[in-house]
């Protein structure tokens, strides 16, 4: 019972760890991150060999990182609980996977769509939803709940379309929202040679787990924001691969029982071995 309960708390230590883990690391501010961790093994290693100057100096010094790491990752902190609250309801039953591989088969007709526009340097943006809440990124837009296809999302960014200009939001192979305003990104060094639509996708990109699809209006050009980058794509077929990949990875379809497992294992090897050194440290 002993060892039940020390491994479940190890567990659950481990589980906080590597998702404040996964979300600052992907957050702009990852240099702090890094310094939070060469302090961490400061602190541990004064621990273990009884700095007590060191120690003195932590403990008055926590009170402020506490409250810099608050200001500084406000967004971040406030992303975090919204990933818990909307995985204590999630569920991914048999119907679910039956929907989402649904999903997949209606890729080739957005990526069809998609091409068509880049050849005709029509602007266009889409969103795709990954696992995490969107609602409070979103401004404006109208409701559609319409059955994706390429008639549908060539009608909504014809240029003549009152919504073309905006985002259209997809979630499992609906097309929930469209005519949509996306929060733009404050970094400079990617968007600096792109428009105001690439800087929506990755400003979006930024602030949660979902797939942006972009067209240049200007050049034609296809890009996917994701994870808080921007990458041009090549093809039509890396394209394709690109999103298939997102939702295999977003919802497993497809993957083995170990997929989950091995995704990440650098982060969660370590948000493990964090854990483990804490829990002989305090008790």
């Amino acid at each position: 019972m002993v060892y039940l309960s020390a491994g479940l708390d190890i567990l659950i230590v481990a589980l906080f760890i590597y998702g404040l883990m996964a979300l600052l690391t992907r957050s702009r501010y990852t240099f702090v991150f890094n310094g939070l961790f060469i302090l961490g093994v400061i602190y541990i290693t004064a621990y273990f060999l009884e700095l007590q100057l060191t120690l003195t100096f932590f403990k008055y010094l926590f009170g402020f990182l506490v409250l810099g790491l608050v200001v500084v990752f406000q967004e971040e902190i406030r992303r975090f609980f919204e990933v818990i609250s909307f995985w204590s309801r999630w569920r991914l039953s048999r119907d679910k996977r039956a929907e989402l591989r649904a999903v997949t088969q209606v890729v080739e007709a957005l990526v069809s769509v998609v091409m068509r526009l880049a050849d005709q340097k029509i602007g266009m943006l889409v969103v795709l939803r990954g696992r995490e809440p969107l609602l409070r990124h979103l401004n404006g837009g109208f409701d559609l709940n319409g059955e994706l296809s390429e008639p549908l999302l060539q009608s909504i960014f014809d240029p003549s379309s009152p919504g073309h200009d905006g985002a259209v939001v997809i979630e499992g192979n609906k097309v929930i929202k469209f005519g949509v305003h996306l929060p733009l990104s404050q970094d400079f060094d990617q968007i600096k040679q792109y428009g105001t639509r690439h800087s929506a996708a990755l400003g979006l990109a930024e602030k949660s787990d979902a797939l942006v699809v972009v067209v240049s209006e200007e050049r034609g050009k296809i890009s996917l924001a994701r994870d808080g980058a921007l990458k041009t794509m090549k093809s039509e077929e890396d394209l394709q691969k690109d999103i298939k990949k997102f939702l295999n990875e977003k919802f497993q379809l497809g993957e083995d029982k170990w997929g989950f497992l091995m995704a990440n294992w650098e982060y969660k090897s370590l948000a493990l071995a964090t854990s483990v050194i804490l829990w002989f440290i305090f008790y």
